[in-house]
């Protein structure tokens, strides 16, 4: 039989292993704070408030703990010491602050109770720097173990997860230096300080390892049919997210300041670019996506089609079933793999979801300004929504790969009544876009990424030396020069974290453009190009070897590269419009009307690509033979062309009118019959009417049997005079005929007449 013992010590294992299992199941993710090293302020001041002569002295020695102090002499009234710039505490982005932990290290003589500390954040003009009160009444700080005649130190910890001291202390405000701490005591009997340092720190909770969703999407086009590779497609970008002020889902405006700039994926600098706000990618001719190719699906999920945006032109939403949906937009309206809203179908990935369109507003607008319109949102409240997650629910499927914060992910705004905050964009690329990473070592060796070679000779380095090759978008530095497929962004670090831009020995650059159209180019020009910042290019001395299709060049730096050329053709073509038909006045036409239009491409361009037109702000259409218009009515007619190198012309515009009906007139005359004829002239009123919207003139003129001088009508509502008389032998009476000609603008002509009579004989009047 067991011992009591032996029972007493298993009772006591259980219970400790109980405890145990409880602690491990309820608590297995607790995260314990961690806390920072103690700093001092690094700016110390004082002042002379209230009429007090007795300010701190010695400031520069209450910044370190080495028995030197910062004094205040024997004396009354007020006197405050002020702490401010700690540095840089090392607290991770996302943390919690849990504590601030106050040390001071000192001593006083005070008549009564002791110093005490307070906090402020930083005022501004024309507040002073200390201006509020951060703590509560029971966290004044009042450091009563520094009432001493000997160096003494005081330690507090104050929780601050609530309540003002919170809000002073927010990791933003602590990260920015916002805040300031004093030292404060007053009182009419005399007093004195001594400080030799006063240091803070901070306790907080570390945040959780960063969620990272996996990588799922491919390019919405079959890049590879057309000979690209995944980076040449991807990187050959028409328009970008717009990282400061993705908006334009939601009608949101953006300020004024940064109406023409957006913020890439690479950097938080603003760049000058007319498509701003922008809220996914566009790729178009320079990334091989024509009018009328097929557009797939990026990922399988579930498709639905929408036509309620009419900016959108057809779209094509997929909801991938992972929190992500993506949009296709300005599809055309066949080749849909659903067609009716409110329709749900399962796509696979790489299926056919529509063809490449230019439906809804795109520019230049019409077939020119086809592209694919590529956005990706998230479901960040996880209704199952992704309407109510627009705008602050846009994401960049490249992410941000930029050392500053993205400026999206923090942004902060108000729509439809509720605050919003702008989302954090991961890489969601399922392939990479060719980044390489490697050593090099002092013996040298050979990297490569993409269509980039480089050649190390050995002793380019003296130690081992990190290497980072990252393909960055085509580029188009100027009008007239553009990069030829991607661009290279190079980055040496030595084994301290070092940027090394200069090698003790040259390398050779080789950029292979075998897959790349040059017709477009003039290859006398082909050049590798570098940059210090990827906005300012150098034309480097190139050797150019058209049989491997390869240029090579030396370099002791590194830099941004680029192989660019300049472009043959910049100057957009001309087009003029005719117009044939019977024609009136200005552009009024009383028949059919032939329009033509006739473009020429500027001498030594790549000729006319193809010319669109609309009809009264209709759909573009590409103008073949000559258009007929046979209707009535006005008719504008926009139109332009583009060549064969993309330059479009500005558009331009055409207006006619087509008027087949003639005017529709009536006159009369009052009276009809000059009755007796005794020679008197008879007042006669003209009245009648033109019912004609667009008459060019109208003109009235008397005929008289005996060719008698007749009055002048210039309008209805005249009184002429006619002569009551006839001849005696005029059997029929003597007649006035009053005629009215009306001419429209398209020249349709109408006649009308009335007859005034002076009769023979009374009783035949």
């Amino acid at each position: 039989m067991p011992s009591a013992r032996y029972k007493m010590s298993s009772l006591k294992i259980s219970f400790c292993l109980l405890v145990f299992g409880i602690f491990f199941i309820f608590f297995p993710n607790t995260s314990f704070a961690e806390t920072t090293a103690y700093r001092s302020a690094s700016t110390v001041s004082t002042d002379n408030i209230a009429g007090s002569n007795y300010p701190y002295t010695n400031l520069s020695n209450c910044s370190a703990t080495d028995g030197l102090t910062c004094d205040r002499p024997l004396a009354s009234g007020y006197g405050n010491l002020y702490f401010r710039n700690f540095g840089d505490f090392g607290i991770p982005d996302g943390s919690i602050i849990t504590s601030l932990r106050i040390r001071v290290t000192g001593k006083t003589h005070v008549p009564v109770l002791a110093l005490f500390t307070g906090l402020s954040r930083i005022g501004s003009s024309p507040y002073p720097l200390f201006y509020e009160s951060c703590q509560s009444l029971s966290d004044r700080w009042r450091m009563y173990a520094l009432n001493s005649t000997t160096i003494k130190v005081y330690n507090v910890t104050t929780p601050t997860t609530n309540g003002y001291l919170a809000i002073c202390l927010s990791p933003s405000n602590i990260k920015t230096s916002n805040f300031i701490f004093n030292i404060h005591f007053s009182h009419s009997s005399a007093w004195s300080s001594n400080i030799d340092n006063f240091e803070i720190a901070f306790d907080y909770t570390p945040p959780a390892a960063p969620y990272s969703p996996q990588p799922f999407l491919d390019l919405p086009w079959d890049y590879e049919a057309k000979g690209q590779t995944f980076a040449d497609a991807a990187l050959a970008i028409s328009s970008y997210f717009d990282h400061e002020y993705p908006l334009l889902s939601s009608g949101l405006s953006e300020p004024n300041e940064s109406s023409s700039t957006i913020v890439k994926y690479k950097e938080n600098k603003r760049i000058d670019d007319f498509y701003s706000s922008h809220d996914g990618y566009d790729w178009a001719k320079g990334a091989k996506v024509n009018l009328g190719d097929p557009v797939l699906a990026a990922a399988a999920g579930t498709a639905e089609y929408v036509n309620s945006c009419a900016p959108c032109g057809n779209m094509i939403l997929i909801d991938h079933e992972n929190g992500y949906q993506t949009r296709y937009l300005h599809l055309q309206k066949d080749g849909l793999i659903v067609s009716t809203p409110g329709i749900k179908m399962h796509v696979n990935s790489r299926q056919q979801i529509g063809k490449v369109g230019a439906t809804g507003n795109v520019l230049p607008p019409g077939n020119a300004g086809a592209h694919i319109h590529f956005g990706v949102f998230e479901d960040k409240n996880n209704d199952g929504n992704f309407n109510d997650n627009v705008p602050d629910g846009v994401t960049d499927p490249f992410g941000w790969q930029a050392s500053e914060p993205d400026p999206w992910e923090s942004y902060s705004f108000f729509f439809n009544g509720l605050s919003k905050t702008g989302n954090k964009s991961y890489y969601l690329w399922k392939k990479s876009l060719g980044e390489t990473s490697a050593t090099l070592s002092p013996s040298g060796g050979n990297l490569n990424s993409g269509h980039y070679f480089f050649n190390f000779f050995s002793n380019a380095v003296s130690q081992d030396t990190s290497i980072q090759l990252t393909p960055e978008p085509i580029i188009s530095p100027s009008n007239i020069l553009s990069s030829i497929g991607p661009t290279l962004l190079a980055i040496a670090q030595d084994q301290f974290g070092n940027y090394v831009t200069n090698f003790l020995n040259p390398f050779t650059l080789i950029v292979d453009f075998a897959n790349f159209d040059l017709s477009h180019f003039d290859q006398s020009t082909l050049s590798i190009y570098s940059s210090q910042d990827g906005v300012s290019w150098t034309k480097e001395p190139t050797i150019i070897d058209f049989t491997n299709q390869k240029a090579s060049a030396t370099f002791s730096h590194f830099t941004h590269f680029a192989l660019m050329a300049n472009r043959l053709d910049t100057t957009a073509p001309s087009t003029t419009a005719s117009l044939s038909g019977n024609k009136g006045k200005d552009n009024w036409f009383n028949s059919d009307v032939t329009l033509s239009f006739d473009a020429q491409d500027n001498q030594g361009g790549l000729g006319v690509d193809y010319t669109l037109y609309r009809i009264n702000e209709g759909s573009w259409n590409s103008f073949a033979s000559a258009i007929i218009a046979t209707e009535e009515g006005h008719f504008k007619y926009n139109f332009y062309s583009v060549d064969k190198d993309e330059n479009t012309e500005d558009i331009k515009s055409i207006e006619f009118d087509i008027d087949k009906t003639p005017p529709v007139l009536s006159i009369n005359a009052d009276p009809l019959i000059l009755w007796p004829p005794n020679g008197k002239f008879v007042p006669v009123e003209i009245s009648g009417d033109i019912l004609e919207l667009h008459l060019a003139n109208k003109t009235f003129n008397i005929i008289d049997e005996y060719n008698i001088n007749m009055p002048v009508i210039n309008d209805f509502g005249d009184i002429i005079f006619l002569q009551a008389l006839r001849k005696g032998n005029d059997f029929d009476g003597r007649r006035y005929i009053i005629n009215l000609e009306a001419v429209d603008l398209a020249g349709n002509k109408s006649n009308v007449q009335t007859e005034v009579i002076v009769p023979h004989d009374q009783s035949k009047k």
